[in-house]
């Protein structure tokens, strides 16, 4: 299981947008299996008219090896 950090979307984000997210920072593609679980979830409201919601994501992936290379 992989942990990604700092993931980091609006407010008004879709339900998809969190693993799209995870898929971008890990650079794979919609046909690889993903397990994505919230582990944390923050928001970053230190600019008044741009908070974001700031997620912690635990990741379990088919071939973790391949990712990590």
């Amino acid at each position: 299981m992989l942990r990604v950090t700092e993931i980091r979307l609006p407010l008004d984000h879709g339900a998809a947008a969190i693993e799209a997210a995870v898929r971008v920072r890990l650079g794979i593609g919609k046909t690889s299996k993903l397990d994505a679980r919230v582990a944390r979830r923050g928001y970053d409201a230190r600019k008044r008219s741009a908070i974001v919601l700031v997620y912690t994501v635990d990741v379990a992936l088919e071939d973790e090896a391949a990712v990590l290379a």
